[in-house]
């Protein structure tokens, strides 16, 4: 049995005395020992961002697109995650991730007015931006949703895919307590597989009194 590194074990303590969800969300993130880990990491991040969003719609009921990925991109500074906004990788991406070994996450946010909108915004992910290169070859659609029944929205995108797209498969669908679904497709460009996640992000502020 091998022993802990200094730096392994004072990680380990930190998770296990330190009840801040945030540190230990960074700290997963930064010492993830490989990619899948790191992308779940970095997952369990982002769905943080979304919820404070959500926590937030009555401030950010006025926010543009852009503006809401700006905040993402913040929050996900503000746990040391190297992201930006609208940056050139193959297009201009939303939202983008950058880590070790050549690690690559792309996030595609739409404001939902319409399905081909969300269309256009696959087809940017999916066919322009994708690579499915080792340690690139997850991304995200964002749907930021302001008209209420999220859910219902989002189980419509899930069969405008299997509708529209026939080179994508549904990988993990829509479940109890969740807004998102998974697809996987083959990239054009390179012939490797890529993966991604499907979010819709509840922000209806419309209170009757």
């Amino acid at each position: 049995m091998s022993e802990r590194s200094p730096a392994s074990s004072a990680f380990e303590d930190l998770f296990k005395f330190n009840p801040e969800p945030q540190l230990r969300l960074t700290l997963a993130y930064a010492t993830a020992p490989n990619y899948e880990a790191r992308f779940e990491a970095l997952e369990k991040l982002i769905d943080k961002c979304y919820r404070t969003l959500v926590d937030g719609r009555a401030e950010n009921r006025e926010e543009s697109e852009d503006q809401l990925s700006q905040r993402i991109v913040d929050m996900l500074k503000f746990a040391s995650v190297n992201a930006e906004h609208d940056t050139k990788v193959g297009g201009h991406c939303d939202i983008i991730v950058r880590g070790p070994e050549d690690f690559l996450w792309i996030g595609e946010a739409k404001v939902h007015k319409s399905y081909q909108w969300l269309v256009d915004g696959f087809l940017q992910l999916s066919r322009r931006y994708a690579t499915g290169l080792k340690g690139r070859n997850r991304g995200e659609i964002v749907i930021y949703h302001r008209e209420g029944k999220s859910r219902l929205v989002l189980e419509k995108w899930r069969q405008i895919i299997d509708k529209e797209f026939s080179d994508v498969t549904v990988t993990h669908e829509i479940s109890d307590g969740e807004l998102c679904f998974r697809t996987s497709h083959i990239c054009p460009n390179s012939g490797l597989t890529f993966h991604v996640r499907h979010c819709i992000i509840p922000l209806m502020h419309k209170p009757v009194k």
